[in-house]
């Protein structure tokens, strides 16, 4: 009690202390606030960081413990149907064999018989061998038909080709253009083309037309009758003319016995 009067009555002695060091707390509060304030945030961020890392922590646990039980629970259930396939096909593969074998002896023994079907292939085999022999005879009479057929065209058309050209046989004096004394002469067919140039001329109508006008119509059909040729060789459309040759006058009647036997000759 005592000591509670004695404070009591010293309280007006400390009141400019109390007063002074209020004012320097005035004063000094932002910086104090601002210490404070960094020091909470220092703390709150230690701690924040050490719950953040140890949740961190306990999830990555948490999910290694969760994906290996479910690794395990599908690699157990590859595993049982992998299983479950391995014995599927075991027991498949044995009921094919056992159904295999007995159709194959239920086959040969009731349906199909090894001998007959043996003839049967055989008498197959011969068959195809009579087709095939008449196939090859039909395809080679068809190819030799076909190949007549084309050298007769061919010859038709070299005859078609040569029957005006008769103004390129060699005469006399000067060689023709197939009969060059250079070089070998030309061939067709075997034949020299001179000579086709000649058959062709006295074979065509320009020629007999040519004997008609040189000749006279009468003693033309006299000669080429009483040698078997017919004077219609001669006839032919007005359209047509004999290009390769002048047109002469009917010989005197002094030169009809000279001309007449070269030409009983070469008719």
């Amino acid at each position: 009690m005592s000591l509670f009067l004695s404070l009591r009555d010293s309280r007006h002695a400390c009141l400019p202390l109390y007063a002074q060091r209020q004012q320097n707390a005035e004063c000094n509060r932002d910086r104090i606030t601002r210490a404070a304030v960094a020091i909470q945030s220092i703390r709150r961020g230690v701690v924040k960081r050490r719950q953040i890392k140890h949740m961190k922590h306990s999830a990555t646990r948490l999910q290694r413990i969760w994906r290996g039980f479910v690794a395990r629970q599908l690699a157990t259930y590859r595993s049982m149907v992998r299983d479950q396939s391995r014995a599927q096909m075991l027991w498949y593969n044995a009921a094919r064999t056992i159904q295999k074998t007995f159709r194959a002896f239920y086959c040969r023994r009731y349906k199909h018989s090894y001998y007959e079907r043996k003839a049967y292939l055989g008498t197959v085999a011969i068959k195809d061998q009579n087709v095939r022999e008449v196939s090859e005879a039909i395809a080679e009479r068809m190819y030799e038909e076909r190949t007549q057929v084309l050298d007769e065209q061919e010859r038709e058309e070299f005859e078609t080709l040569t029957s005006d050209l008769h103004h390129l046989k060699s005469t006399s004096s000067i060689p023709g253009v197939f009969n060059s004394p250079y070089v070998e002469p030309l061939k067709a067919f075997g034949v020299p083309m001179e000579d086709h140039l000649q058959n062709s001329f006295k074979t065509g109508k320009f020629c007999h037309r040519h004997l008609r006008r040189a000749l006279g119509n009468e003693m033309y059909t006299r000669t080429y009758t009483r040698f078997g040729q017919s004077a219609s060789l001669a006839s032919g459309t007005s359209s047509q003319r004999y290009q390769h040759s002048s047109m002469p006058r009917p010989v005197a009647s002094y030169k009809l016995q000279t001309i007449q036997e070269p030409i009983a000759d070469n008719a």
